[in-house]
């Protein structure tokens, strides 16, 4: 005997599941001094307000996201997964 506790999509479950393991960006705006050394290294940051921005705050691959962690003076970026 079966028993099926949930009905779902599986495509749909295995998208939530990527979504959920895909690295994040976050800028911590309190400390961003707004120097801009991150939106030099990387695209995927912009300046706005005279603060840093993540353009997207998960992505599929870390590019330059690390990198720019590592220039900020002041630790204001975080890249989680």
């Amino acid at each position: 005997m079966s028993y099926k506790f949930l009905d779902f999509d599986e495509n749909l479950f295995i998208l939530l599941i990527i979504i959920l393991i895909m690295p994040k960006i976050k800028v911590d705006k309190k400390k961003c001094i707004g120097c801009g050394s991150c939106a030099s290294i990387c695209d995927n940051f912009v300046m706005q307000d005279g603060k840093a921005k993540v353009v997207k705050a998960s992505v599929v691959e870390i590019t330059c996201e690390k990198q720019a962690e590592k220039s900020c003076p002041v630790g204001a970026i975080k890249v989680e997964g």
